[in-house]
């Protein structure tokens, strides 16, 4: 912990190093879409005297393909995304603080280890129709199709001698109506 005049101070350098390609349809068809990859590797050094590190949201590796299907009053579409887990300070192990009464951790290597991968899979289909003098639409997305269990942050017991992970919501279905004027 730095003493309190030098909390603020910005001693700390950075780099982001990294390249993107991306593939694109445009209305064959009626299908559209893109393909997109992107690798990449984002560090920091705190102060010069602290080892470097990931920054705290680096993905090393994302890939994203986005399809759609658009015929007359139809539109149906999908989206898959996969990414390399966040980096995470890890809790190696903890003491017992009597003045508190509980655990407090100790931690290892700043984010010197990462979530789980990221995937999920998404659908989308919309119907439209005249109404009146306006226009509507009615449609269904599915979101996480595959009901995977994304870990979103690590969590762990009192203690600190188990961990898990916080993750993001299972399959879920959206159903609406839109009415434009």
């Amino acid at each position: 912990t730095p003493p309190y005049a030098m909390a603020l101070t910005q001693l700390g350098t950075g780099a982001v190093y990294g390249v993107q390609l991306t593939a694109r349809i445009v209305g064959y068809r009626g299908l559209s879409g893109w393909l997109s990859y992107n690798l990449s590797r984002s560090v920091r050094e705190d102060d010069p005297n602290l080892p470097e590190r990931f920054f705290d949201h680096d993905q090393t590796h994302g890939l994203i393909a986005v399809a759609g299907w658009e015929h007359g009053p139809w539109t149906i579409g999908g989206r898959v995304r996969f990414a390399t887990g966040e980096p995470r300070t890890d809790v190696i192990g903890s003491f017992f603080d009597s003045r508190s009464g509980r655990y407090e951790p100790i931690v290892g290597a700043h984010n010197g280890v990462r979530l789980p991968a990221y995937f999920a899979a998404d659908a989308r289909g919309e119907r439209r129709f005249p109404l009146g003098a306006a226009r509507a639409a009615v449609y269904l997305e599915i979101q996480n199709l595959t009901a995977r269990a994304n870990a979103e942050e690590i969590i762990y017991s009192a203690d600190f001698s188990q961990r898990g992970y916080l993750t993001s919501l299972p399959l879920l279905a959206i159903a609406g109506v839109r009415i434009d004027r």
